[in-house]
């Protein structure tokens, strides 16, 4: 365990967890760990129940890591900019789940272009189009659970793929 607080961070073998919670702001988040790990370090990043409505005027790319997964979880988050999500190229999960973000964040997916499992549960997305996830050609898992769709157009060729080839 390593404390830099007010987060947690796990070292593992290949890997290093990171856990911050109920934190007052995006910007306790870039001061608390800017600069502490090396870029090679690869990154998992939980941050839950927090208050991050800074977050559109700022970017992960502040924080100068290699976030492989990122957990944006119950964090009040509303409005999402695609400018916010740069830094994050090697990011292959991405869960912004019991946020009401309203819609399927495409302008953010296409920032992201490795997600390969994406849960975006409890979100208050009520329509589902065939563009929707077209810009994340590896997705192999989506999460949309606890959404109330009552539209959803006929794109199972984005979704259902033949992985065979």
């Amino acid at each position: 365990w390593k404390e830099i607080a007010p987060c947690t961070c796990v070292n593992e073998t290949s890997k290093v967890e990171i856990y911050c919670e109920k934190m007052s702001s995006y910007d306790q988040i870039v001061n608390t760990l800017q600069n502490k790990f090396s870029p090679t370090d690869r990154i998992i990043m939980r941050i839950k129940s927090s208050s991050l409505q800074d977050l559109p005027q700022r970017s992960f790319k502040e924080l100068n890591m290699n976030v492989e997964n990122i957990q944006l979880n119950d964090n009040n988050l509303t409005e999402l900019l695609p400018s916010s999500f740069m830094g994050l190229p090697q990011t292959k999960y991405l869960s912004l789940s019991d946020n009401n973000i309203g819609t399927v964040p495409e302008k953010i997916l296409e920032s992201l272009p490795q997600i390969s499992s994406l849960d975006l549960g409890r979100c208050g997305i009520r329509q589902l189009t065939e563009h929707n996830f077209k810009s994340l050609p590896n997705l192999h898992t989506l999460m949309l659970g606890g959404n109330q769709i009552t539209q959803m157009d006929c794109f199972s060729s984005v979704l259902v793929r033949d992985r065979s080839t």
